[in-house]
């Protein structure tokens, strides 16, 4: 029954993918490597073999290929620790000399593949997307739109109200002075 715990927890979780999932606001989710980034977006490699680019206001999330590999495998890798921490406390001598050897294969090399296997899916795609999620982006400030002016009701049959046009306000400068007779010299 063991190895058959063994060897589904391999089978199943050892086969993830290791491209990113980047979950996309203007588009469906992208499954691909993450080559690097910068603040302004990730550089991603698709199928093709091309490198294509995914600006910052596109991505809403980034998942990370490996880490449910990481968390079963160090859950195997702590089941393991108890198991033997149990076997040895419990067991007598004899046992423990075949169970231990036993249970550490069982458990703990699936865990240690599991573990191993996605961190080095994990680490490779963190670190090119590290400069664009080190990025601390403030969200944009809402500003409330401006109160709306209420309007007057007006019944159908009643005229619209009369505006004067505005009284200019008094000058306070002296008026300019006008201009006396030119005078022209040695004219005659």
């Amino acid at each position: 029954m063991r190895r058959l715990v063994a060897v589904v927890a391999i089978v199943c979780f050892g086969g993830c993918a290791s491209t990113a999932t980047i979950a996309r606001t203007d588009g469906p989710d992208n499954e691909t490597e993450i080559e690097s980034s910068d603040a302004g977006g990730l550089n991603v490699r698709a199928r093709n073999g091309r490198i294509y680019r995914i600006p910052r206001e596109s991505i809403s999330a980034i998942d990370h290929p490996g880490n449910v590999e990481i968390l079963v495998g160090s859950i195997l890798i702590g089941m393991t620790v108890l198991i033997v921490y149990s076997i040895s406390k419990n067991a007598n001598s004899s046992d423990k000399d075949v169970l231990l050897p036993v249970e550490t294969v069982l458990w703990g090399a699936p865990g240690v593949a599991l573990t191993t296997s996605g961190l080095v899916k994990y680490v490779p795609s963190v670190r090119a997307a590290s400069a664009f999620e080190s990025i601390e982006v403030a969200p944009a400030a809402w500003i409330p739109p401006p109160p709306a002016l209420p309007l007057p009701l007006l019944s159908p049959s009643a005229a619209p109200p009369t505006v004067s046009p505005p009284v200019p306000a008094p000058s306070t400068a002296p008026p300019p002075e006008e201009p006396g007779p030119a005078v022209v010299p040695d004219a005659s």
